[in-house]
This record gives C-alpha cells, sequence and structure tokens, in this order.
C-alpha cells in the first residue's frame, strides 16, 4: 500500500510538472493560441455586396470609431436618404463576426492608421484630403531604433522578441504582475507611481474603442484583450509582423491630450508639432543614426539630445497627457529626468547622449498656438470648399473640424481642368500689366482703381438629366470668404430680372382670372383705382380677345407695355420722398417698352414696373372684407387698425434704438445720455423730470436742474404738473420722443431688463406716443402712414413670389429701389433663378456630390449615391420662355453684347446666350431737406452678370470691391461680361465636351 501511494504521489507530481511546464511554454510560446485564434480570426470576415446590408453592425463608442464617423453612419445614412442619397455598396460580416461582435468584441480588420476627408473632381482627380494625423509613420521600418527601444522598455519589453514567432503580444506577465505589486504598494504609499499593466495591443484597443477611451470595468478589460489577440492573429499564426504593426500603430496613435483651440493630439509626430514645435522630420533626421556620437560636433549632439527628449516626455506624458503637458509641465520635466538612468543602465541611452539630454531644456510651445502642419490654401480649394460647406448642411454638422475627419471619400461634380484654369486667370487679374495686355484698363472697366483689391468671383453649373451639376466655383480671394453664397451684396439691376419675372406672373394670374370672360363682362370688371396692372389687362383681352389666344400673346404684349424713363418724378416710398437716375442721361426723355428696358437696364421704367406690381398688391389687399373705404372713410375701423399698427411698429423702431444708446449705462448716465442735445430751460427740466422721478419733490426738482445747468425753479414743476400733460405732451415740452423719455424711466428702474421686456412693458405707452395719429384732423398724415404699412404689406406678398424662385433672404427691403437692387441678392441665387429659366420653369437641385463612400476598407463600407429628383415646377413654361426671350436680346445687342456668338458648343455652333448685369454701387448717404445729398460714403461696389450658355450651361461673374476702397473705381457690369470673354478659351474644352487631359500645369 505504501509503495501504491508512494507511485500515485509520483505521478501527480509528474503530470502537474508536465502541466506547469506546457502551460509556461504556451505562456512565452503562445503556440496553442497561436492556432486557436488565427483558426477564429480567419472566419472574421466581411465583404462589401450591392444595395443595403442586413449583415452589419456599428461601434457605438471609442474615440477613433466616433472620430472617423462609423458610430454616426446609421443616422448619417437616414439623413442622407431623405437628402436624395441611396445605400448602393454596404458591407456584409460573416456569421462568427456577427456572433463576436454581438457579444462585444470590436471588429477585427486592418485599422487605418492615417484617415480623413478626401474629395474627388468628376474625373476622379484629387481636389481635396486632409488625412489625420498628418505626420506618421508609414511602417515599422522608418522609425528610428532608438525610439522603438525607448518605447518597449517603458511599456512593453517582450513584445518584439524574435525567438518566438507564435508570441500573443496581448499579455505580458513580468509586466502584468508588477502592475499588481505596484498597485498593492499604492494602497500604503498614496504618492507611489502606478504604471499600468496593459501591453501596447491592449492598450490600442482601449484607447481606440473603449467608451471615452477608458477601461471601466473588467469586462471592458476582458474585451479589449480578446479584441487585441484576434486582430494580432488575423493574418496568421506568426506575430511578427502583427507585433511590429502594433508599435507603429501605437506611435502614430497614442492620445496626447488637446491643443486649446486646435482639437485633440493623436501620435508622436502630432504631438512634437503640437506641444513642443518640433518638426517631425528633424527630429527622426536627428535620431536614426546613433552610431558615430563620440565623433558628433557639440550642435549635433545637441539637436540629437533635443529630440530624444522630447520624443521620451511625451512617451511618459500619455499616462496623464493633461496634468503633464498643460497642468504640470515641470512634473513632466523631473519624470523624465528620472527615467535616463534606468535607460542609459538598459543600454539603450548612449553615456555622451544621456549627458546631453539631461542637459537639453524640454520647451513647450505657447499654449494658444494652434497646430497646422500645413497652410490650406483658400484660392486653390474655392471647389472643395463649396463641397465642404454642403457637406457640413447635409450631415448636419456645424464644424468643418468633425467633417474633415470623417473616413469618407466624396465624388463631386466638380471639373478640376476647367476650375484650376478659372481660377489661375482670376488670380492673374490682380496683376495690373496682365489686366492691360487683357485690355481691362479702360472706361467702366478699370481705368481706375488697383486691380488688385477687386474680389472676383465665377461658378459654372451644367444642366442633366436630373439635376443642375456645379462645375466650376472658384475666386481670387486667398481665405474662407464665398462671394457666391457667403453674404448678402447689392447687385443692382439683376434685380431687374426679378422685377421682371414677378411683373409676368402677375399677368398671368391676371389671365387666368379674367382670360375667359367676353368684352362685356370685362367691362363689367370693377378696377380699384390704384390697380394700373389689372386696368391694362382687361383693356388688352378686350381688344385681343379672350382665352383663344392664350397666355403667351398676353406675355409678350406686357413686354411690350411702355413705361416712362423720366427721372422727374418723386416716388413716396419706403416712408419718404425719393428721387431715382438712369445710369445714361440720353435715356432720361424717352418712353420705351418693358423689354428694351431689360436689354438696356435703364432704371427709372422698373421703378415704376415695380410701383404697377406693389399698387396691384396693395389694390387686391384693400378689396379684401370690404377694405376699400379704408382710405377715404376717416371713421372705417379697418383704417384704424392700420394706424394701431403702425404706431405700434415705428414705436418698437424707435425704442429700439433708444435701448441701443442707453442699455448698460448707469442712471446718471442715462439722463446725461437724455439731454445732451437739449437747451435745459425750466419748462423742459420739469417735463423730464415728472417723468423720471414722478415722485419728486420741489427740492429734488431743485438739485436735479441745478446738475443740469439750471437754477432750480419749482414754480415751473407745480404748473407743468397742474397742466396734467400726457406722455407724448411731456415729450414735446422737453423735445424729447416720448418713448426714449419712458424707456430711460423704465431702465432706472429696471436696470437688468431685457429688449423683450421692454417692449412688453410699452405696448400701452406706444400707442399713447402716437395718439395724435388717430385724430380725424390728421387724415393726410394718417394716408400717408396706411400708405407705409399697405406698401409693406405688399412687399411681402411680393417676397412670397421672388422666394419661391429662390430668392435667398427672409425678406425685401419695402421701397421701390429694391426693382434696382436695394434688397441685396447673392449670386449663387441669381444662377438658381436663371437656371430655372433656360429650363422652362422647372427648378433642379444643385448636385456638388455624386457619391461618398464611407469607411472603404472597414466592416462599415457604405457607399451612397445620388438619385434623380423630379424638378419642381416654380414658373410656368410661358414665363419662363416669355423672360428667357428678353434674356437673349441682353446678349444680341444689349448691356452683354460683348459675348455674343463667343461660345460654342459640342457641333462647334455658336451658343445661344443670354442674361442679366448689373452694377451696385452701395453707398451711405446723409441728405438735407428736400433729398440735397449732403454726403455720400462709399461701402462696397460690385458688378455681376448672371447667364446661360445654350440649354445645358448657366453661372454668375461676380466682381467686388469691399469696404471704402469702393470709391476709387467706377467699373460696371462691363467688366464682369469682359472677364468671361477673356475666360472663353478656357472654358471651351468643357462646353465642347473635349476628353479630360488632367489639371494644366
Amino acid at each position: 500500500m505504501r509503495r501504491f501511494l508512494l507511485g500515485f504521489l509520483l505521478f501527480v507530481v509528474l503530470v502537474v510538472s508536465v502541466a506547469a511546464c506546457l502551460a509556461y511554454r504556451e505562456v512565452i510560446r503562445s503556440d496553442y493560441q497561436a492556432r486557436y485564434f488565427s483558426r477564429l480570426a480567419a472566419q472574421l470576415t466581411f465583404r462589401v455586396a450591392p444595395g443595403p446590408s442586413d449583415a452589419i453592425a456599428f461601434p457605438t463608442a471609442g474615440p477613433y470609431d466616433l472620430r472617423l464617423g462609423y458610430t454616426s453612419l446609421p443616422e448619417l445614412v437616414k439623413r442622407l436618404a431623405a437628402r436624395g442619397f441611396t445605400v448602393v455598396e454596404q458591407a456584409r460580416l460573416s456569421p462568427k463576426h456577427q456572433e463576436l461582435v454581438a457579444k462585444g468584441i470590436y471588429p477585427i480588420y486592418h485599422e487605418k492608421a492615417k484617415s480623413g476627408l478626401t474629395i474627388l473632381d468628376a474625373h476622379g482627380h484629387e481636389l481635396f484630403t486632409s488625412q489625420y494625423p498628418q505626420e506618421i509613420y508609414d511602417d515599422f521600418a522608418a522609425i528610428p531604433p532608438v525610439v522603438v527601444k525607448t518605447l518597449l522598455f517603458i511599456e512593453n519589453r517582450e513584445l518584439l522578441d524574435t525567438r518566438y514567432p507564435h508570441k500573443n503580444p496581448t499579455i505580458e506577465w513580468d509586466r502584468l504582475g508588477l502592475a499588481v505589486s505596484d498597485m498593492l504598494i499604492a494602497k500604503f504609499l498614496p504618492g507611489h507611481d502606478v504604471p499600468g499593466g496593459s501591453t501596447l495591443a491592449t492598450q490600442i484597443e482601449k484607447y481606440r474603442h473603449s467608451p471615452e477611451g477608458r477601461t471601466a470595468s473588467p469586462t471592458q478589460k476582458a474585451i479589449q484583450m480578446a479584441s487585441a489577440t484576434l486582430r494580432a492573429y488575423q493574418d496568421g499564426e506568426e506575430t511578427l509582423a502583427a507585433r511590429q504593426r502594433i508599435v507603429t500603430d501605437y506611435i502614430n496613435s497614442v492620445p496626447l491630450g488637446a491643443v486649446p483651440g486646435g482639437g485633440e493630439v493623436r501620435g508622436i509626430g502630432h504631438g512634437l508639432a503640437a506641444w513642443h514645435g518640433a518638426s517631425f522630420r528633424a527630429v527622426n533626421l536627428a535620431l536614426a543614426d546613433l552610431t558615430h556620437l563620440e565623433s558628433a560636433s557639440a550642435d549635433e549632439l545637441a539637436q540629437k539630445a533635443l529630440a530624444y527628449k522630447q520624443v521620451l516626455s511625451l512617451f511618459l506624458s500619455q499616462r496623464r497627457p493633461a496634468y503633464y503637458l498643460q497642468q504640470n509641465r515641470g512634473a513632466l520635466r523631473e519624470l523624465t529626468h528620472r527615467h535616463l538612468g534606468a535607460l542609459e543602465k538598459a543600454g539603450i541611452l548612449p553615456p555622451r547622449l544621456r549627458q546631453a539630454v539631461d542637459a537639453a531644456d524640454l520647451s513647450f510651445k505657447a499654449g494658444d498656438v494652434r497646430f497646422s502642419p500645413e497652410r490650406q490654401n483658400f484660392l486653390e480649394r474655392k471647389a472643395a470648399n463649396a463641397v465642404r460647406v454642403h457637406l457640413l448642411s447635409l450631415f448636419g454638422f456645424d464644424r468643418l473640424y468633425a467633417l474633415d475627419r470623417l473616413d469618407l471619400t466624396v465624388d463631386s461634380t466638380i471639373d478640376f481642368s476647367t476650375q484650376r484654369a478659372v481660377t489661375d486667370l482670376l488670380k492673374q487679374l490682380k496683376d495690373r500689366d496682365f489686366a492691360e495686355k487683357k485690355g481691362l484698363l479702360a472706361d467702366r472697366l478699370l481705368a481706375h482703381g488697383d486691380p488688385a483689391q477687386v474680389i472676383y468671383s465665377f461658378t459654372l453649373r451644367e444642366r442633366t438629366a436630373d439635376a443642375a451639376e456645379l462645375r466650376v466655383s472658384a475666386d481670387n480671394v486667398d481665405g474662407p470668404f464665398d462671394v457666391n453664397e457667403g453674404g448678402k451684396l447689392e447687385l443692382g439691376s439683376t434685380a431687374k430680372l426679378r422685377t421682371l419675372v414677378s411683373y409676368l406672373q402677375l399677368v398671368e394670374a391676371l389671365f387666368g382670372r379674367y382670360g375667359a370672360l367676353d368684352a362685356a363682362a370685362l367691362k363689367q370688371v370693377e378696377v380699384h383705382p390704384l390697380d394700373r396692372l389689372t386696368r391694362w389687362a382687361l383693356d388688352y383681352l378686350a381688344t385681343a380677345g379672350n382665352a383663344a389666344n392664350g397666355l403667351a400673346p398676353m406675355l409678350e404684349a406686357a413686354l411690350d407695355r411702355t413705361y416712362p424713363a423720366s427721372p422727374a418724378e418723386a416716388f413716396f416710398t419706403g416712408g419718404g420722398q425719393h428721387h431715382f437716375n438712369n445710369f445714361q442721361h440720353e435715356d432720361d426723355g424717352r418712353t420705351v417698352p418693358v423689354r428694351e428696358a431689360l436689354r438696356k437696364s435703364i432704371n427709372l421704367p422698373f421703378v415704376r414696373i415695380m410701383r404697377d406690381e406693389v399698387d396691384h398688391l396693395i389694390a387686391q389687399r384693400l378689396g379684401e372684407g370690404g377694405a376699400r373705404a379704408m382710405l377715404t372713410d376717416p371713421a372705417d375701423p379697418a383704417r384704424q387698425a392700420y394706424l394701431t399698427r403702425f404706431a405700434d411698429k415705428e414705436g418698437k423702431a424707435f425704442l429700439g434704438r433708444f435701448f441701443l444708446k442707453h442699455r448698460g449705462l448707469e442712471p446718471d448716465a442715462m439722463v446725461e445720455a437724455l439731454l445732451s442735445r437739449l437747451k435745459p430751460t425750466p419748462r423742459r427740466l420739469a417735463a423730464v423730470f415728472t417723468v423720471l422721478y414722478p415722485d419728486g419733490d420741489d427740492g429734488a426738482f431743485k438739485d436735479f436742474a441745478a446738475a443740469h445747468g439750471r437754477g432750480g425753479e419749482p414754480r415751473a414743476l407745480a404748473e407743468l404738473r397742474k397742466e396734467g400733460l400726457t406722455l407724448a405732451e411731456r415729450g414735446y415740452v422737453a423735445g424729447v420722443h416720448p418713448l426714449e423719455l419712458w424707456l430711460v424711466s423704465f431702465l432706472m428702474r429696471q436696470p437688468k431688463a431685457g429688449f423683450a421686456q421692454v417692449v412688453e412693458a410699452s405696448a400701452g405707452e406706444r400707442q399713447a406716443a402716437y395718439a395724435w395719429l388717430f385724430g380725424s384732423k390728421s387724415k393726410d398724415k394718417q394716408d400717408r402712414r396706411i400708405r407705409i404699412m399697405l406698401e409693406e404689406e405688399a412687399f411681402q406678398a411680393l417676397h412670397a413670389k421672388w422666394q419661391a424662385v429662390g430668392y435667398p433672404f427672409g425678406a425685401l427691403v419695402p421701397t421701390l429701389a429694391t426693382a434696382l437692387g436695394s434688397s441685396g441678392d447673392k449670386p449663387a441665387a441669381l444662377a438658381d433663378l436663371v437656371g430655372v429659366i433656360q429650363n422652362d420653369g422647372v427648378k433642379l437641385g444643385l448636385l456638388r456630390v455624386r457619391s461618398m463612400r464611407f469607411g472603404a476598407g472597414t466592416p462599415f463600407e457604405t457607399a451612397l449615391a445620388a438619385h434623380g429628383a423630379p424638378g419642381t415646377r416654380v414658373l410656368s413654361a410661358a414665363v419662363a420662355g416669355a423672360v428667357r426671350g428678353v434674356l437673349r436680346t441682353v446678349v444680341e445687342d444689349g448691356t452683354a453684347v460683348r459675348i455674343k456668338n463667343v461660345f460654342v458648343g459640342e457641333d462647334g455652333e455658336p451658343l445661344a446666350a443670354g442674361g442679366k448685369t448689373g452694377t451696385g454701387d452701395n453707398r451711405f448717404g446723409i441728405f438735407a431737406p428736400g433729398g440735397r445729398v449732403i454726403e455720400s460714403k462709399a461701402m462696397s461696389r460690385t458688378a455681376t452678370f448672371v447667364f446661360f450658355l445654350g440649354d445645358r450651361w448657366s453661372g454668375t461673374l461676380t466682381a467686388y470691391v469691399p469696404d471704402a476702397a469702393a470709391v476709387n473705381y467706377n467699373f460696371t457690369s462691363a467688366l464682369p461680361v469682359q472677364i468671361l470673354k477673356i475666360l472663353a478659351p478656357r472654358l471651351t474644352p468643357l462646353l465642347t465636351g473635349r476628353p479630360f487631359v488632367g489639371p494644366p500645369e
């Protein structure tokens, strides 16, 4: 029995020993793990197939997945579907891949070291790329050996042990044991440093894919380790290449805090520039060869030492980047110093270099310096920027920073060759010698002013079967401002095009209303005296016949209506009397048809056309709800309602002005500002005092009067109070607007009140301030105010018509000057309008992006394409055709005759061209009574030509001088027309369909 027990014990010891040896061998060599995990990883595949995928899983957290947009893809796809895009291809996970991802494993694939937004042109040429991180090692061989050795010494010493080809890089047992022991020591010595126990492989999984880049639970740690293991074996049992890739990925992507105003910092290359202001290339050159340190010069040694110290500090800072790199850089210097001895002892840092590293000054860049490895050339990238801004809208993003980091390739509609050619020309136009060579230093062109200060913007679109595709978007502004879409510009006579369109729309509506009536019925139609347009329509239909003749002849007749071009008439509009002038005074005595007024861009006929439109809309409003008697009957309820609205509206306007004047001031300062323009008589001061201090006694008034330049006279106060004057009357006595008096009184008692509170509290006072307006003796004044309100309502109705055909702003300025451009516009919006006219009244969507591919080469790969959408009819074909015919005359023998027969199509024949010119001389004027100009200050100058070429091409060309420099120029719309002519050779390859031959050198 004893012998049996001894034998059994020896057997157990043997089995345990063998198991221990096998376990130890497996821990060191990982042979069985390699076999198992490589087979499992081989099943974790994905493929891309047509259509939406039913076997795809998107990550929901992780800084890497968030930054590259993988987590956002489901929402982005949904949003893009609503904006006209369809999923045409998408990744499918293998069944085993789906199974493990469902259990929490991160998707297994070769992750990208560098990624970001790439925009291609219509032929696949790269327009823009924003790869991040910008500075990386392309492969393991590119990393200086001393950098690799230093990292492994600090983080993962056994990772690249070549003796064990199957080694699992996820766990380093001695490092893990050391980390556990350090944690135990830290329980008793809180200041003890505790380096992490994770290997580089596990750290990468953590900071890329775990929520917020942290490990919040043992389960997350297990997921990180399992994912890292499978990723290491995805290419087979041997892992040396995978381990080298881990080193490379870590160095390229380790998180190193964030630069204020510049965003996150990832990777050593980025960190060197962001935190030390160091060149990635220079650091690598310095550290590439450390074999001849004994013969190195002092300067060379100092460069190598500083480069090494900067790299070492970044490796060490990743433990607590915000603390070491921003809050306590002294602690980072000390930590770096403490590691030098161990690195020297390990043979990584030669003694001479160690001494130099110790002496090197570890300096940091200023905290407010934004990292930018390359200056973005806005001038070169205007077309790409137009696409980027469009993508912001498509995705619902508010920052280009987030957009540019998406793993996304976009196929745009831009023609790079033409874009480059146009951009080059617009740049050259700034050179006076070039401008002179091109004949631009002439009257109405650039005879005056410096050509270098003129901004040019050009866009070209091509109409395809189901969209208008943007081909060129160029300007010569080396900055982010986009003249074409970026602001509100006064574009002068291009507004006549919008005025003409709305004029013909009103004629079309009259045809629809009365075209079917016979002559007898037409005579019975009651017409308001204001409504000249309806009167003309009825007379035309009675003479020319009814609907049998059709709409088109009536529109042509409307274009043949004549209007005087005389500037002698004063127009009551926008709340006052205004005079307008023609550009050419020889037109002043003429009466011209509408079509000629547009062809030659004559101002006064269009002011009168606009007046006809406004009066027609006012007459329609007066015919609603029995309001026709409002202008003749002082007791009409509608009249009182209009006057009340006028008092409320104008009162708010005055209060807004006064609020800006007084807000934030102390009470004494408000009173001083109130009285600054008054001659302080006792009666005036008494009127002010009674409003500001309604309970003030004689003594207080005496002090108040003395403080403001007069002796106190209590009698004046008593007499004023005895009179019982209203607020309006006290304002009149004081010589101050009653609402300013009230506002100062209100703010003295409620100094923190906002304007909304002021408006709410002043409802009664606004009406009381205009009590004089409601008396029947003021009928003429009432009529004038009512006319102002009616005109505003008419312009609201007119705005709805303009907006339906693409006017880009929320309101029109209610003045007849809107016909000449005072309401502003955008070149891009005008291009929309001329595209509608070219396309028989149908508005096509503007396409800048044909397709896009997210996450190419990843398990999240998703490709979308813009699908055709039917256009929206916003004008009748008849109106569009009539306007198109008039626009052609502008090129045939009007203000754009310079480009007649200049452009040819694919068949070599001249393209039928048309368009509208406009010059905006935007000035701030100060006028004397009677309208005499006392002072005129230039604010900007613009000249625009919006055009179409044939039935496919349309666009705009704008010249713009901002600010006061505009006073030096007298160019007109002849300038953009001439430049478009100069551009013709550069546009011809695109217009004629020649094959793409690459960008011009």
